[in-house]
């Protein structure tokens, strides 16, 4: 059990002000109208999923008046024989920027679409994670993947997993915006290929889940609700582990814990720091000082403080 003495900020989940999962209330709604639907079969999907939920999911990251003519668009799908993808570590350093420049040519860079791990002739290849959970506004989140789609090629790989809720139903979308449409078709049909051999068949439940909500206009409504309610619950822990370390007068600036976006923070805590957070007031988090701001909650928060407290004036 967990209480004020016992907290989890590893889980990569979000929980209400309770310490406890939440199911999304429009994700309740839409699995019933799921459920009850008496057409409802259950034959395999088409090998590029279903095409309501793709359809959906790419309106929802290009935007429904910008949704690129030339796009190919599966459930789910293997990598590409691209070159070496280039990732960033979890932190900005100094070189990065110079780095890409060294990258070969045909080279993936994964990016981030928003609420991202602070972190030429290249293919950018877009990590989605939490549209609209990020900053509480869909079409805010998807800014960096619609500019750069009005410019070039690139790659989205979209998860429902935290802005649905639907951590354990594995659904997800790929696209591919293309050069021109011919280019497009070649690409649909080589995915369609390579999700052939990967999986077979993409899951169905949580797209037909995610598929209901964002094609009708009063669920979608309901779940921006939703989405702003978890996004504003977020920024008050944030606001509130700010003002109590502040009171506490912790050494050092922790204005990088509003500075910072979504779900995660990056403390700054060393490995030992972290490590004696868990030994010694068991607060469990990564080593590398990463914390879900999801664990925290009003009950909890004035004890992390003071254990971070602790830790930063007596732990190296």
């Amino acid at each position: 059990r967990h209480g004020p003495s016992k907290i989890n900020v590893g889980v990569g989940a979000y929980r209400d002000d309770n310490a406890k999962p939440w199911v999304l209330p429009v994700v309740k709604k839409a699995e019933q109208l799921v459920v009850n639907n008496a057409q409802l079969d259950h034959e395999y999907l088409p090998i590029e999923g279903l095409q309501s939920f793709t359809d959906g999911a790419a309106k929802l990251i290009y935007g429904a008046t910008r949704l690129p003519s030339q796009r190919a668009a599966l459930l789910a799908s293997r990598p590409s024989r691209a070159r070496v993808p280039f990732a960033s570590a979890p932190t900005f350093s100094t070189g990065h920027a110079s780095r890409l420049r060294a990258a070969p040519n045909g080279s993936i860079v994964v990016l981030h679409a928003c609420a991202r791990n602070p972190t030429g002739n290249h293919v950018p290849f877009f990590d989605c994670a939490y549209q609209g959970f990020a900053s509480g506004d869909v079409d805010r989140d998807a800014h960096a993947v619609r500019y750069f789609a009005t410019r070039m090629e690139l790659l989205c790989a979209q998860s429902f997993a935290k802005n649905f809720g639907l951590y354990n139903e594995r659904c997800g979308n790929l696209s591919v915006v293309a050069s021109t449409p011919q280019v497009a078709g070649s690409v649909r049909s080589q995915m369609a290929k390579l999700q052939r051999a990967a999986i077979s068949n993409p899951p169905a439940f949580g797209a037909r889940v995610v598929s209901t909500v964002l094609n009708d206009a009063q669920l979608y409504k309901e779940w921006t609700d939703n989405l702003k309610e978890m996004s504003g619950r977020i920024q008050l822990m944030r606001t509130m582990l700010f003002d109590a370390l502040q009171k506490l007068g912790t050494p050092g600036s922790w204005q990088h814990i509003l500075d910072q976006i979504g779900m995660f923070s990056f403390t700054g805590l060393t490995p030992g720091q972290s490590r004696t957070m868990k030994e010694k007031f068991h607060v469990y988090m990564t080593e590398n000082g990463r914390i879900s701001m999801a664990g925290l909650t009003t009950k909890n928060i004035d004890y992390f403080a003071k254990s971070l407290d602790w830790v930063v004036r007596n732990v190296q």
